[in-house]
């Protein structure tokens, strides 16, 4: 809650209507201090993180049991990689203390307007929560309104975001994208099933083969459309088959490093994101639908320090472009097509 005024910003965009407003705060003074400037508003002592006191808490009691919306400004800091244990839909993450306290809010409090909440930018883009917004994306629909920069709030260091979230309505049927057709392929037909690995060894690993096995590929080898300067070896059993589609996962984005691979394999730095298909022939479209202007790689990049794309972010773009993605984890598991479409090419229309 804060000093309220998230709270204070919901009353004045009630335009008139009566609105009833509840928050709650760990600090007994930021409670008091809130209780005496707004004394209409229904506020008391909760810590987020604990069980027992939002159970004891009657604010939090009756937010569980129905409200029109939500607005929520967790903590920002912590030290290290410090985690939280938290549930959210029957599903066990941890996550940072920012992003737990939201999946807090969205395991038990019912709205019918949704969530909004501002989070450390990292939070939202940053690997660490990876999981849990997985599963936040599965159940809700997630919209970045504002990316606010440093400076916006007071003893905030780092840059934010502004995001509502909202219940997705499961009783609606999934809609079939349109056709795309990009680099000469057209998807209508085909197989739109496209496999995201994230490369798992790290840059500096010691342990290789001088000059045997499969090549090792990081960011720097992705040099103007192809690979260049390999000269590392990793076991076969680490490597990735093409075809594929190679982008940086860290660094100043370039469409020079949009490698496309048709059959070798390859063991990918922890710097690398392989986007697998099933055929060589569709490795073009990939390539365009990535590197598209409006939509594509170059505006998803982001962070504090040096930019970097998620495996979130790379599966959010596929979907948004009609495509089908995967996270694959197991390195040695082979592309299974699960749209139950034919591969096909067409072609372009003389």
């Amino acid at each position: 809650m804060g000093e309220g005024a998230l709270l204070l910003a919901a009353e004045e965009g009630g335009a008139g209507n009566s609105v009833e407003l509840m928050g709650c705060d760990l600090d007994p003074l930021t409670v008091k201090g809130v209780q005496e400037r707004h004394p209409g508003w229904r506020v008391g002592r909760a810590d987020i993180y604990s069980k027992a006191s939002r159970v004891s808490s009657p604010v939090w009691r009756t937010a569980r049991q129905g409200v029109d919306l939500v607005v929520l400004n967790p903590p920002f800091s912590y030290r290290g990689k410090q985690r939280r244990t938290i549930s959210l839909l029957g599903s066990s993450y941890r996550a940072t203390p920012a992003v737990a306290a939201l999946a807090i809010v969205l395991d038990e409090v019912k709205t019918s307007q949704g969530v909004g909440v501002v989070l450390p930018e990292g939070s939202f883009h940053g690997e660490i929560n990876e999981e849990v917004w997985q599963g936040i994306h599965t159940n809700f629909d997630v919209d970045l309104v504002q990316k606010l920069p440093r400076g916006s709030f007071r003893n905030a260091k780092a840059s934010s975001v502004l995001l509502t979230i909202r219940g997705r309505d499961k009783s609606l049927r999934t809609v079939s994208p349109p056709a795309t057709r990009l680099g000469g392929t057209s998807y209508s037909r085909a197989c739109r099933c496209v496999d995201v690995v994230r490369g798992r060894i790290h840059n500096s690993r010691l342990w290789e083969h001088p000059d045997a096995g499969a090549r090792f590929v990081h960011t720097s080898n992705l040099l103007n459309g192809r690979i260049s300067r390999v000269e590392r070896f990793q076991s076969p059993k680490l490597a990735t088959r093409g075809p594929m589609v190679l982008l940086p996962r860290v660094g100043r984005f370039y469409p020079e490093k949009v490698v496309m691979v048709e059959s070798e394999e390859l063991v990918l730095s922890d710097c690398v994101i392989a986007l697998r298909v099933k055929e060589p022939s569709n490795l073009s479209a990939l390539k365009s639908t990535l590197l598209h202007p409006a939509t594509g790689l170059s505006r998803q990049y982001s962070g504090t320090g040096a930019p970097y794309i998620t495996v979130r972010d790379v599966m959010a773009l596929l979907e948004s472009a009609g495509l089908n993605p995967r996270h694959i984890t197991n390195l040695e598991e082979s592309f299974t097509c699960l749209c139950g479409a034919e591969f096909a090419t067409s072609q372009s229309a003389s």
